[in-house]
């Protein structure tokens, strides 16, 4: 039994633990729990010596994950059975012989136990913003984003080491399942001060121009919308960017209610990105150019898996927006 000695006394057996061992005040009972076999009346000399090495081959951190099964034991006892009845000069060679297969058999175990712990992680809950236009908008063929700006989000998440789900919805339906931790991340939103209360905003992707649509020939800037009715998408940015002036916001569904609003008059004008109108026919509406703002993800705070999220999203925007 030299060889089991030599191993034990390695490096590769804690020397805590194997101190402990030595001075017999553990045994392979106490290491893994509950054994449906009596090891100790084995003629293996060191069986329970055997059976701590090979709980200790799952040690993971400072915790002993033990996960013999019975049927390890009855190949321990089988192996004992054969060293029984061979010349003693094989015995070193079926000790060898006895570890390698047993290490070998539960590194496997511990593979597929691995692997099913993965297929049992859930996969991140990704929303993409109910928005059409020719620089982005969504493939519901390809289940992709498209168009020059949405590019750049597919490509990031292209490029993330984690699995996701992708659904459509409006501003204020993200907004509700971020805030209810129903979703993990949300795009492509702009950064505000209410936002930043509930989910955390990753690089920006894009930076989009935003400005007013109206049929009125007196709106040049914000400060000529004071006392205005201004439509804009519910729980959106815009809401609280214009709680910011003297206007009377009239919240919309949608993107498209609120252009349909200013396009038909029954409201001053709606804000937004000029993405929203690009391919459209407003007419007589005209877009009027206010400034420019950045667009990207948000991850939500309640998500147990937001910092892991939030790395993997910022390392690919920075490969994809170099």
């Amino acid at each position: 039994m030299a060889y089991l000695e030599i191993f034990l006394l390695t490096e590769r057996f804690p020397a805590a633990l194997r101190d402990r061992l030595n001075r017999r005040e553990i045994t392979a009972r106490s290491v893994c729990g509950e054994l449906t076999a009596s090891s100790s009346e084995l003629d293996f000399l060191s069986t329970k010596k055997v059976l701590v090495l090979l709980a200790m081959l799952r040690l993971k951190g400072d915790s002993i994950f033990c996960w013999l099964r019975p049927w390890y034991l009855y190949l321990l006892l089988v192996f004992t059975l054969i060293r029984t009845m061979t010349k003693p000069v094989f015995h070193n060679l079926l000790d060898k012989l006895a570890i390698s297969l047993m290490a070998f058999v539960i590194s496997l175990s511990a593979v597929a136990e691995d692997a099913a712990v993965l297929d049992e992680t859930p996969k991140v809950k990704v929303s993409v913003l109910e928005f059409t236009s020719p620089q982005f908008y969504w493939d519901e063929e390809q289940k992709k984003v498209k168009g020059e700006v949405g590019n750049l989000f597919q490509c990031a998440l292209d490029r993330v080491d984690f699995e996701y789900t992708l659904k459509v919805y409006p501003t204020s339906r993200q907004h509700h399942l971020i805030a209810t931790n129903q979703l993990d991340v949300a795009f492509a939103w702009q950064q505000t001060e209410e936002r930043d209360l509930i989910a955390t905003f990753a690089l920006p992707v894009k930076k989009v121009m935003f400005g007013v649509l109206t049929t009125r020939d007196d709106i040049t800037d914000m400060a000529s919308l004071e006392g205005l009715t201004i439509s804009a998408p519910r729980k959106s940015n815009w809401i609280e960017f214009l709680r910011k002036y003297n206007v009377d916001i009239d919240e919309s569904y949608s993107y498209e209610s609120a252009i349909m609003k200013a396009i038909h008059g029954r409201t001053d004008g709606a804000i937004f990105a000029q993405a929203a109108i690009q391919g459209k026919e407003v007419e007589p509406a005209k877009f009027i150019p206010i400034d420019e703002y950045a667009i990207g993800f948000y991850v939500a705070n309640l998500s147990p898996r937001r910092d892991e999220i939030l790395l993997a999203l910022n390392q690919a925007i920075t490969r994809c927006t170099k």
